[in-house]
């Protein structure tokens, strides 16, 4: 395991602050903490590193907020560095794999230095490099200069401490160019360098509780209570300048239903069927909402309940498990074809825009007396005080599936199992998919297909195409991404589409996907994924003993007898898909039926044998094909129906191989293409 720490450091100020136990006690006190008795079973411990040291940062260790920071750590770096005038930093690390330093002067998120901009989401300030270098110049080096000239041997040396300061000055611009672009192994190497360039001891960012420490004799501790709440206590004042946000969050674990609607996503006689929104609210707090949910099909025996539970949140991630509301409520009687569920008591508080806290608003709907085929859902969200502010959320459609066919090997007692025959036998999604070897033409050949593609859809003027790549893992562990979203009908001549399809741009993965006007979610895309590589292993012939050795058990006497012709070969999936509703055909201005001649065509221009296609297939299913990334591992729904252990088996990232890909069927179909090492 790797190091998983949070901290906040706040920079002395210029003038010596006489108490600062008083600031903490009071800056807690607005997070709604006291002092705690000696008979609370609940404290939170508060440790203060370098309290009257003689270092340039003192640093808070939060009981709560040692591992994650809950959102708690950055509330104080703003509450601190406004009262005192100063700067505050908060640090965090995870695992050793991810960090941040986020920067705070004076009351004001002013910059942040994160591991992976590609995948940070909290909308921090980020400048850039040169604006970086000044501001910290004023923030972190203009103070220390300062220290050092007031001291009693710096003002005997006189013209001798100018110069020293220039050359901290010129060493403080070398380690400045370190900031940002730190590449190592471990996410201490770039968190190191933040710390080395504010004059942050790195010691005190990845110590949990300095009191542990034999050699930390500058650490005070203090200790507080949550403070009880009277129910006639007045609400604090809100600041009108901020408005309630809210907005949809776009979680792919979490919108299984609403991300293939208009199609339907099915369920199983007698399953637990549950619908799930999530939402986030930023700034402005608001207490009580409506959620009216619109069911135009629903049967007359349709029961429900509505459980809503609000979290704190930070980039991408619910930041602990206490939560800030919680509510439950039975399903009303239908009026006029819907639901209206009215949640209250329900009370946000309002979230300083600093601290880039929100909150998470989760909304499960489990249903029960669902007689109908099909349920339709069509959700609208609105606070009700102070202000009404009306979002609508993504629609929903299920339907009741009865599998007609089930894979011999499903064990359908088994939950995981159960589900993927049920996505087997829905047909939610059109899907046309090859596996062909990885050759020096292949990608050629895919960027000729994503362009015919394309050429085929004649979507709505303000139809877009989302444009996702990943690049191949680094060697210092990191995966590259982009986004962009063009025009569809401009996509091909953008100015990035031929590196789309070039090996030298090294991607793993390009996803090309279909945005409906207004819909969060795409209703058709194009895929190209190509296999991982072992970053473990970078010497070619012990990666492939390691895959030959890890197959093996898993393939017959009559594949050993026969070898392949390139083993070590591997395969690119290419998929090609829409949701299997009508009116996405008729918005798009295709057909399946002109899609599966297209991908018909493709095939028949490839020769089984020399240009070794392993494996394809058209089929419908309740699944967007999806292969595997190096952040998670995907098999199809006919794979996960097998029951084989992917995760201790070893086989998890090795079934784009050509030894697995020309060996197993990866899919089953009624229409599918066999290279000849399958046949």
């Amino acid at each position: 395991m790797g190091n998983t720490s949070a901290s906040l450091h706040v920079l002395k100020p210029a003038l010596e602050i006489r108490n600062f136990d008083r600031e903490i006690k009071a800056a807690y006190k607005q997070l709604g903490y006291g002092p705690a008795r000696a008979s609370t079973d609940t404290l939170k411990r508060v440790v203060l590193a370098e309290h009257g040291g003689n270092r340039a940062f003192i640093s808070l260790h939060d009981s709560d907020n040692a591992l994650i920071d809950s959102g708690e750590l950055k509330q104080l770096a703003v509450i601190l560095s406004k009262r005192l005038k100063t700067a505050a930093v908060v640090t965090s690390i995870y695992d050793s794999d991810s960090f941040e330093f986020i920067v705070f002067n004076k009351g004001k998120q002013v910059d942040a230095v994160v591991s992976d901009a590609d995948d940070h989401t909290a909308g921090l300030k980020v400048l850039k490099a040169g604006k970086r270098t000044s501001t910290w110049k004023d923030i972190f080096f203009a103070p220390a200069a300062f220290r050092a000239m007031l001291s009693t041997d710096a003002l005997a040396a006189g013209a001798a401490t100018m110069t020293a300061i220039l050359e901290r000055e010129h060493a403080f611009e070398e380690r400045m160019q370190r900031v940002g672009k730190i590449e190592g192994a471990f996410a201490e190497d770039g968190l190191t360098a933040c710390c080395e360039a504010a004059g942050l001891d790195v010691m005190n960012v990845l110590t949990r509780d300095p009191t542990e420490e034999a050699d930390e004799p500058g650490a005070s501790v203090l200790t507080f209570a949550k403070l009880a709440v009277a129910a006639d206590q007045p609400a604090p004042e809100r600041i009108a300048t901020r408005a309630i946000k809210l907005a949809s969050f776009i979680s792919d674990d979490d919108w299984t239903a609403p991300k293939y609607y208009p199609a339907a996503w099915p369920f199983a006689e007698n399953q637990r069927v549950a619908v799930r929104w999530l939402v986030t609210s930023a700034e402005a707090g608001f207490s009580g909402l409506k959620l009216k949910i619109e069911l135009p099909d629903a049967p007359v025996t349709l029961s429900g309940k509505l459980t809503v539970q609000a979290l704190p949140f930070y980039n991408g991630q619910v930041t602990t498990a206490n939560a800030i509301g919680l509510a439950e409520l039975p399903a009303p009687p239908l009026s006029d074809g819907a639901w209206t569920f009215d949640i209250a008591p329900f009370v946000i508080p309002d979230l300083d825009p600093e601290t880039r806290r929100q909150a998470l608003l989760v909304f499960v709907l489990e249903l029960g007396g669902t007689d109908g085929n099909v349920i339709t859902f069509h959700p609208t969200l609105a606070t009700t005080a102070p202000t009404v502010v009306e979002l609508k959320l993504p629609s929903a459609r299920l339907q009741r599936q009865t599998p007609t066919w089930v894979p011999k090997f499903a064990d359908m007692t088994a939950s995981a199992q159960a589900a993927s025959v049920l996505q087997l036998n829905a047909p939610t999604v059109f899907s046309m998919t090859a596996l062909v070897e990885d050759g020096p033409t292949t990608l050629a050949d895919v960027g000729a297909w994503a362009k015919a593609w394309l050429s085929a859809l004649t979507g709505a003027n303000d139809t877009a195409l989302a444009i996702k790549t990943m690049k191949h893992m680094s060697a210092s562990f990191r995966v590259a991404k982009s986004e962009t979203t063009v025009p569809l009908e401009a996509a091909t001549a953008h100015k990035a589409w031929s590196k789309l399809f070039d090996p030298k741009s090294d991607y793993q993965s390009v996803m090309l996907q279909v945005m409906g006007p207004g819909q969060p979610f795409p209703v058709a895309g194009f895929t190209w994924q190509a296999a991982l590589r072992d970053g473990l292993r970078p010497d070619g012939d012990q990666a492939l003993k390691h895959v030959r050795d890890t197959i093996a058990p898993y393939l017959r006497g009559s594949d050993h007898a026969h070898p392949l012709d390139n083993d070590a070969g591997s395969a690119v999936a290419v998929s090609a898909w829409m949701l299997n509703d009508p009116a996405v055909f008729e918005a798009m201005g295709t057909s399946p039926d002109r899609l599966a001649q297209m991908f018909e065509g493709w095939m028949a221009g490839r020769d089984p044998v020399h240009d070794r296609i392993a494996q394809a297939w058209i089929t419908r299913a309740a699944w967007i094909p999806e292969f595997d990334v190096y952040e998670s591992y995907h098999q199809t729904p006919y794979e996960i129906a097998s029951g084989v252990d992917w995760f201790r088996s070893g086989l998890n990232g090795m079934l784009a191989q050509r030894m697995w890909a020309c060996r197993r069927l990866r899919f089953l179909s009624p229409k599918m293409w066999l290279g000849r090492d399958l046949m």
